[in-house]
């Protein structure tokens, strides 16, 4: 069976009172009557990277809460939208773009000490000021430059653009026997049921470790742009092994901001303490592969996803 690229989202920690807040995203409108710095803030709270008006009452979705804060201390409507980042154009869609629907003239500073957001949750660094570009509809948009961090987008190098070629069930069981003598021996079994295995094949490395992506023989395989570190697996499994619940998206939820608009699922472990850091398996590194291999990882199911 096959299956279409997926996305996995992880939570972000959004803090409104306090020296450590992190709740301000500034930005500037430049012309119009209300030319002037704008401070756009959200509540404190949990938030997951998605603009899914029908899934923010499940779980919160910082896109949708920073455009509509956008917009209320602006002058015009802003929406976030998917986008290809432009450091990494063959990312299709695997980004967002900020956009204002008047003819207003926007920017922001990344670099700000207003601006106490992550920069890399929009796709940019620190280093980024970027000025708004008028569309063909005379909107001001943004398009981020990198790919979004505190995310995963499923990529590997077959036709498959990020399809994971195992996600089926299957049963186990621990048991213990009294003798090595099985056909004789006495067992207690302690537990059974399904676990999953998921498997992503031909992964390149850039989108497995950070590192990777600051090194210009890793990125060509991968597709992306020289120092584009924000899609690597191993940001999402280091808060996934800690507890985190992590929104899974399957098959088509690569390519948009949405949630409900798939099939998913909300994974958390059970004991972290437990679990083993995810294995890339089987890693090797030749003239033309440059370091591919495949992501594995198991959940126990509460439910069984329908494949």
């Amino acid at each position: 069976m096959s299956f279409g690229p997926d996305k996995l989202l992880t939570p972000i920690d959004i803090i409104d009172t306090g020296g450590d807040a992190n709740h301000t995203f500034r930005f500037e409108e430049t012309s119009g009557g209300g030319a002037g710095v704008k401070l756009a803030t959200i509540s404190g709270g949990e938030y997951y990277q998605h603009n899914d008006t029908s899934f923010d009452a499940t779980k919160l979705g910082l896109y949708k809460a920073v455009a509509a804060a956008m917009t209320a201390a602006g002058n015009q409507t802003y929406t976030i939208e998917p986008a290809t980042p432009s450091a990494s154009p063959l990312q299709t869609d695997r980004s967002l773009k900020i956009v204002g629907d008047g003819a207003i003239d926007w920017e922001i500073d990344f670099g700000d000490a207003g601006f106490t957001m992550d920069p890399r949750w929009f796709g940019f660094t620190t280093a980024d000021n970027p000025i708004s570009v008028s569309g063909v509809g005379g909107e001001e948009i943004i398009t981020a430059r990198l790919m979004l961090r505190e995310e995963w987008r499923s990529f590997n190098i077959d036709n498959t653009r990020g399809g994971a070629t195992d996600k089926d069930p299957i049963p186990f069981r621990l048991a213990e026997y009294s003798s090595s003598r099985v056909s004789d021996a006495v067992s207690t079994e302690w537990e059974s049921g399904r676990f999953r295995r998921m498997q992503y094949q031909m992964v390149p490395a850039a989108h497995v470790f950070e590192r990777r992506a600051n090194k210009a023989e890793w990125v060509v395989l991968a597709e992306l742009g020289l120092g584009d570190t924000h899609n690597a697996f191993e940001t999402v499994w280091d808060k996934f092994e800690a507890g985190a619940e992590i929104i899974w998206v399957h098959d088509t939820g690569a390519e948009d901001l949405q949630v409900d608009a798939h099939e998913y699922e909300i994974i958390k472990i059970v004991d972290p303490s437990a679990t083993d850091r995810f294995r890339p398996r089987r890693m090797r590194t030749n003239s033309d592969l440059r370091e591919i291999g495949p992501i594995e990882w198991w959940v126990q199911p509460g439910g069984t996803y329908d494949f």
